[in-house]
């Protein structure tokens, strides 16, 4: 056998061990939406959620975390050599996700704010099963105290649902071992 057979045995060996293994981290799930924008014009938002394993504040258990959030597909960050970055600063974005665990019924409800392109929106622990989530996402000119609190002319709200995927229990205590 030469060294570039012996190379590929050990990798397509790897990859049998690696594809054999639970999986500890759900694909993420995202969708994209018109919105409008404060400054005028209709923007792309990408709405996505992704669950994964995390330990439990208290006890160190194993648990399945989740995390949701938007992102402006129109709007990039700019480069390094800007000292402020304008997209970073704008538009004022607050919003709610109320989720529900449909395996175990478990439900809850967080409120962010962040300004920006960007907002990510972690939830936290949500128990193990699918969890379903619904996003109000408010997008303004001026800061807002709560989502759907749009000021007219000057913010839009936009409500999206996202089913993410469970993570095995199992999954999670073995990829937490190491």
């Amino acid at each position: 056998m030469t060294m570039k057979h012996k190379v590929s045995a050990v990798l397509i060996a790897a990859g049998v061990v690696f594809a054999s293994q639970s999986v500890a981290t759900a694909q993420e799930v995202s969708t994209e939406v018109p919105m409008a924008h404060p400054t005028g014009g209709v923007h792309t938002i990408k709405f996505f959620g992704n669950s994964w394993c995390g330990r439990a504040d208290d006890s160190g258990k194993a648990t399945q975390v989740a995390t949701f959030g938007i992102r402006d597909l129109n709007v990039q960050s700019s480069t390094a050599r800007f000292f402020i970055d304008p997209n970073k600063l704008f538009p004022f974005n607050s919003a709610t996700v109320q989720w529900k665990n449909t395996a175990t019924g478990a439900q809850g409800s967080k409120t962010f704010h962040k300004s920006g392109f960007y907002m990510d929106m972690p939830v936290g622990d949500v128990g193990f099963g699918e969890v379903e989530a619904t996003m109000t996402v408010t997008r303004s000119l001026l800061p807002t105290l709560s989502p759907g609190s749009a000021i007219p002319f000057f913010s839009s709200t936009h409500t999206e649902t996202l089913k993410v995927a469970g993570v095995a229990a199992t999954a999670c205590e073995n990829s937490l071992k190491n």
